[in-house]
C-alpha cells in the first residue's frame, strides 16, 4: 500500500509517499521486523542524541534533529537528494530538487514539508520558519531576496 500527498509550486514539486521500504523510511520502525525495528530505534535514538555527527555543526539536518529529537531523523544525499523520516506518523519523505544542490532551495522546501506534516509547538514552529524562508545577502551583507516554502508545502 502506498500513501502519496503531492506538494506543488511553481517551479517546484515534491511527493511524499509512504511506502515500503524506501530509503527514507529505514529509521522508522513502522513495517519492519522485530530486529529490523529495536535497531531502527537505536540508531535514531543514537543520532538524537549526538546529530552533529550526521552533517556537522550549523548544518540544516543538525539544527532541525537538535530541535525535534526523535521526531526527525533527516539526511542530506547527493545531487539535490533530502530525506527524512518522521517515525510518529510513520513516514518516510524523499525529496529530489532537479538543479542538483542540496543546499538552499532544497533545506527550505524540506522544512516546509517537515512544517506541513508535523504537528509543531509555537516555539518549533517558529524555528522551522526561520528554516523555510531565508534571507538572502550578497557580498556586502545587503538583503537581495528571499527564498520561502510556497503555502502549498506548508
Amino acid at each position: 500500500m502506498q500513501q502519496c500527498i503531492e506538494l506543488s509550486s511553481v517551479g517546484a514539486s515534491a511527493s511524499i509517499k509512504a511506502s515500503e521500504p524506501s530509503a527514507s523510511q529505514r529509521y522508522t520502525p513502522v513495517g519492519l521486523g522485530e530486529g529490523h525495528a529495536r535497531a531502527a530505534r537505536r540508531l535514531r535514538e543514537a543520532v538524537s542524541r549526538a546529530p552533529y555527527m550526521v552533517a556537522g555543526t550549523g548544518r540544516f539536518d543538525t539544527r532541525v534533529m537538535e530541535r525535534l529529537g526523535e521526531r526527525v531523523f533527516c539526511k542530506v544525499g547527493a545531487e539535490g537528494v533530502y530525506c527524512a523520516a518522521l517515525p510518529e506518523l510513520g513516514l518516510g519523505v524523499a525529496l529530489k530538487m532537479d538543479d542538483g544542490n542540496t543546499a538552499r532551495a532544497c533545506e527550505v522546501v524540506m522544512a516546509g514539508i517537515l512544517e506541513a506534516l508535523l504537528p509543531l509547538s509555537d516555539g518549533d514552529a517558529a524555528f522551522m520558519r526561520t528554516l523555510s524562508e531565508v534571507s538572502m545577502k550578497n557580498w556586502n551583507g545587503i538583503e537581495v531576496g528571499t527564498l520561502r516554502a510556497a503555502a502549498s508545502f506548508r
